[in-house]
């Protein structure tokens, strides 16, 4: 008996709930496609940051992502 092939879609908007076995992922800002294909080629810290439109820093370790936002330091107005 041979294995199924399957594909689910996992819609998130946390890095972290990415289970450790997906190879491909998109994408999406304003209802656009922004990126599309191998999961490492596409949550990258610029792909992710221009989706939400806000610095984003991404990382890979054991097998996860992460995502942490990146403040910007606000000028003091004098």
């Amino acid at each position: 008996m041979t294995s199924p092939q399957l594909t689910t879609l996992l819609v998130t908007h946390h890095l972290e709930e990415i289970p450790e076995s997906t190879s491909h992922a998109m994408l999406i800002s304003h209802g656009r496609l922004t990126a599309a294909g191998d999961i490492a080629e596409v949550l990258t810290t610029d792909q992710v940051s221009a989706a939400f439109e806000h610095p984003i820093d991404v990382g890979f370790a054991d097998g996860r992502f992460s995502a942490r936002a990146i403040r910007q330091r606000s000028l003091a107005v004098r």
